[in-house]
């Protein structure tokens, strides 16, 4: 992989687009979104695209205007802290929309609660270590496929080619981010195996809390 390769895929992988992507998946090609219509599916993924992309970069882009990010590619960790923030309170606000507001499938609203959760941990994590969060966010997205997975007992064979799929893109996304020199190893694998547990034990006990406390 070329230098030229690996910047693009680091664009194309950016923590930002993680979201959307799990709601592509889970929308089309999940038990979750079958009883979707085609105009509810593609106004889901609307308001996804604006709290998860549109609202966080246009935060970070001011922030950069005004001095608070001295780069948009944030290499230094003190950096990351505010553009961070507005990314978990966006997602907590998506969040609290699906489960209230929109009453959207199960799958679907825990699997953005995840999303929050590894938010905060990236938040909590980036006060004293640097990680990658481009393999924190395809990890987090694995581990959140694996854990729908398991629980569902029926209507996820299409998971097992999407489950793959981001095996592939990981591992491609960590090798791009040494390439360039981003991170060092510890920082790749360690947002990577912090991302992988992480989504997947806050799915598993997302659905354990809609099973036992609020249904």
């Amino acid at each position: 992989m070329t230098k030229r390769i690996a910047h693009w895929f680091s664009i194309l992988t950016h923590p930002l687009f993680v979201p959307l992507a799990m709601g592509f998946i889970l929308v089309f090609a999940s038990q979750g979104g079958m009883w979707l219509p085609i105009k509810g599916k593609l106004m889901l993924m609307a308001l996804i695209a604006i709290f998860s992309v549109v609202f966080p970069s246009g935060w970070i882009f001011m922030l950069h205007r005004f001095g608070f990010v001295h780069s948009l590619y944030m290499e230094q960790r003190e950096e990351r802290t505010l553009p961070l923030l507005v990314m978990l309170l966006s997602s907590a606000l998506l969040t609290f929309m699906l489960f209230v507001k929109l009453k959207i499938s199960f799958m679907i609203s825990t699997s953005f609660l995840s999303i929050t959760v590894l938010l905060l941990l990236a938040n909590i994590m980036n006060a004293y270590h640097k990680i990658s969060l481009h393999a924190l966010g395809l990890g987090g997205l694995l581990g959140i496929l694996l854990a729908i997975r398991k629980v569902q007992e029926s209507g996820t064979e299409s998971l097992s080619w999407w489950i793959i799929l981001t095996t592939l893109l990981l591992g491609a996304c960590m090798t791009s981010r040494l390439i360039l020199k981003a991170h060092n190893q510890q920082e790749v694998y360690g947002g990577a195996v912090i991302g992988i547990i992480g989504g997947y034990l806050a799915s598993i006990f997302g659905w354990w809390l809609v099973n036992n406390l609020i249904i």
